[in-house]
């Protein structure tokens, strides 16, 4: 295409030049004829029409490349907090708390995995925001004045823009969003249980609805309620086991800032805003697969993402795949899980 493209672009030139020339004859010989200039003018059209398909395919590898390098850094961040802290980021307390810096990196910070990744992605400043801040209903301020705050290496910009992640949610409330989610493993609900502390000042006194242990049986993945993922509990190994990856989301909720999986502050606990689940049912060879995303059908619990041919995917080792969207659910299934002693590697897809 790009080939006849640039014969017919000659051809214009040649034909622009013969108009230049004729411009240069005597008086009486100048002047462009109405049949030549519509000549010209549909040989621009036609040109247009054979270059814009083109361009915008550039355009698209060009946020492709940009949503790759996203994950990349994402992962690397995980990365270094496993090394730095011993665990993968937690997963929080659920969608009814966000980061706070007097939580630490463990059980006791209500902020999920898009939050404690900040200082490993240089980020810290955001991370920070509230820190030696004692008075509760000050913090709070400063902390949802933070929640407010888009940060382009959450965002696909293949959907949206920086700008158009901040937008209106939960009666006139201002949130930032995430184009991503971390991989909780393979339960129904990507949802945790949604009673928590009112605050790290009351953890200690809290009754949970499961404890550490029950929650690490039921989310086979990398981060969810108050978990500590180590590196030694992906039995599977780093190369066989997904990290994170890109969120389903319907094209109508782009930018309403209300869609399903899609209506809370990105620094929340686990729930499905930032959480997705690999759900496989061996019975009957139904599950959760990636899911291309598309106008009126809503999803807050699968992976998927804007691009033909698949969703991007990090794995725990640090790369970054494409999973088609007609992957096998199984073998989702067991990239999803960490310990399922079944191990597939991103080569099977």
């Amino acid at each position: 295409m790009l080939g006849i493209a640039k014969k017919i672009k000659d051809a214009l030139v040649e034909r622009v030049f013969m108009l230049v020339r004729k411009r240069q004859l005597p008086a009486a010989c100048r002047g462009f004829t109405l049949v030549e200039l519509l000549v010209v003018i549909a040989i621009i059209g036609v040109l247009v029409a054979l270059l814009l398909p083109a361009v915008q395919s550039a355009r698209e590898a060009a946020r492709r490349t940009h949503c790759i390098n996203n994950l990349k850094q994402m992962a690397l961040g995980f990365m270094n907090h496993e090394a730095a802290h011993g665990h993968f980021p937690t997963g929080g307390w659920g969608l009814a708390r966000t980061g706070d810096p007097s939580g630490g990196t463990a059980e006791r910070q209500p902020g999920g995995w898009c939050y404690n990744i900040l200082p490993y992605i240089e980020m810290r400043s955001i991370h920070q925001i509230g820190v030696g801040v004692t008075d509760i209903a000050q913090k709070n301020a400063l902390l949802t004045e933070r929640n407010e705050k888009p940060i382009a290496a959450f965002i696909c910009p293949s959907r949206r823009s920086v700008d158009s992640l901040v937008s209106l949610a939960h009666g006139g409330v201002i949130y930032a969003k995430t184009c991503y989610a971390v991989n909780v493993g393979d339960p129904w609900d990507p949802h945790t249980d949604h009673a928590a502390p009112a605050g790290v000042h009351a953890f200690d006194n809290f009754r949970w609805a499961s404890t550490s242990s029950e929650l690490f049986e039921k989310y086979r993945g990398i981060s969810f309620e108050r978990s500590k993922i180590r590196v030694s509990h992906i039995t599977d190994g780093l190369s066989n086991t997904y990290m994170m990856g890109e969120k389903y989301l319907c094209i109508d909720d782009y930018t309403s800032g209300v869609g399903l999986g899609d209506d809370w502050p990105m620094y929340t606990g686990q729930q499905d805003d930032q959480s997705r689940s690999v759900y496989f049912d061996r019975e009957s060879g139904e599950g959760y697969v990636p899911i291309p995303d598309r106008p009126g059908h809503s999803d807050s619990a699968s992976f998927g993402g804007p691009h033909v041919g698949g969703a991007h995917m990090a794995i725990c080792d640090g790369s970054v795949t494409v999973v088609s969207y007609s992957v096998d659910p199984e073998i989702h299934w067991r990239l999803g899980v960490r310990d399922d002693d079944q191990p597939v590697s991103p080569g099977d897809l």
